[in-house]
């Protein structure tokens, strides 16, 4: 039975998800949460619509059956399945895609960039959601196939400048911007990275749009959870004690009680 005390679930490719769980940790703090990285088959934007839709189903469908009040899909390539995995569960779910959308709509901005996986910007998604959100806006899109990657396995940050500076020099080509949206939930994580290279540039971190939008959701169903520590269940198709450094370096070990488990 779903209730107040019910979890929050997570779903994404691999870490990359934990900036939105940061994100829920500021905005949402004493919320369990159940987090899916399906590390193993990481990254997502180089796989096909059909592998996606296996792998994703799978991850919600995991989530609901432990009782998840609703799931922030973190993972902006499956983003663009969000009207075919929901048909299949159902538990609300809130994707980030629609939430950085919502972010662009409260910039006074003609154009927008959004940087992001290959599948990503294929799938239009972005289009879609900020010509709805903000009609008018310009997108500029990006694809990159290499950092998500990168940035799940840690790769030193010249490596990681590089495939930055390769995809933003492109992009800046087609138009002049000033914003850019962080497509992947991996890429926040290396936000130091995108400002250290292009320091004039907006990155736009939908992460908080996300959380802000489940804070509603919960707000308007009565299922927002009651004060106490809250803990953070961390399942993985990978390696759990990479997935536990992750956690470490980016502070979760001092705010939550966590739990890691290999599936």
């Amino acid at each position: 039975m779903i209730d107040f005390k019910s979890p929050i679930g997570v779903a994404d490719s691999g870490v990359g998800g934990l900036s939105v769980v940061r994100a829920l940790r500021s905005e949402l703090p004493h919320e369990d949460i159940l987090y899916f990285g399906d590390t193993a088959n990481c990254p997502y934007g180089n796989k096909t619509e059909e592998h996606l839709l296996m792998l994703s189903g799978n991850m919600l469908s995991f989530l609901e059956k432990r009782n998840a009040k609703c799931i922030a899909l973190a993972c902006n390539t499956t983003s663009a399945l969000a009207p075919q995995l929901r048909m299949r569960i159902k538990t609300p779910i809130i994707t980030i895609a629609e939430c950085a959308a919502n972010a662009v709509s409260e910039l006074d901005v003609s154009a927008v960039g959004v940087i992001a996986t290959k599948f990503t910007i294929a799938g239009g998604i972005y289009n879609r959601c900020i010509q709805s959100a903000a009609p008018g806006v310009a997108v500029y899109g990006i694809g990159s196939a290499n950092l998500a990657s990168l940035v799940e396995r840690g790769a030193p940050d010249a490596e990681i400048d590089s495939e930055i500076r390769l995809c933003m020099d492109q992009l800046l080509k087609n138009a002049p911007l000033k914003d850019v949206i962080l497509g992947c939930t991996h890429y926040p994580l290396v936000m130091s990275r995108f400002m250290a290279c292009y320091p004039e540039l907006n990155f736009i971190d939908p992460a908080p749009q996300q959380a802000i939008a489940l804070r509603k959701h919960l707000q308007a169903e009565d299922l927002l959870a009651k004060p106490h520590r809250a803990k953070l269940t961390i399942f993985t198709t990978g390696d759990t004690e990479a997935f536990r450094a992750v956690c470490k370096e980016n502070g979760f070990d001092d705010t939550y009680d966590m739990e890691f488990f290999h599936i």
